[in-house]
């Protein structure tokens, strides 16, 4: 379950390092986000070259997240860390 000021790593090569929750969409008074929600995140950590600076806002969406998800045949997939794509 993802809040609001979670840190997350990006699952794909676009240089940033980490990213920051700030917003969490489909609902005002929606207080967690599952997997494959869209959130609102601005950018914490990138690598010096990177075209992305700090501080930008990015739409993303949750690709993995430490809290186990349960599937059909009833087992569970849990990951090491939380991730999303911008």
């Amino acid at each position: 379950m993802i809040q609001k000021n979670t840190l997350l790593i990006p699952a794909d090569k676009c240089g940033v390092l980490t990213v920051n929750t700030f917003h969490l969409y489909r609902g005002f008074f929606k207080k967690f986000s599952k997997f494959g929600d869209y959130i609102k995140v601005s950018v914490r950590k990138t690598k010096p070259e990177n075209i992305l600076v700090k501080k930008t806002k990015r739409k993303a969406v949750i690709v993995r997240t430490k809290k186990n998800v349960s599937t059909i045949d009833g087992s569970f997939i849990m990951f090491d860390y939380n991730s999303a794509i911008l």
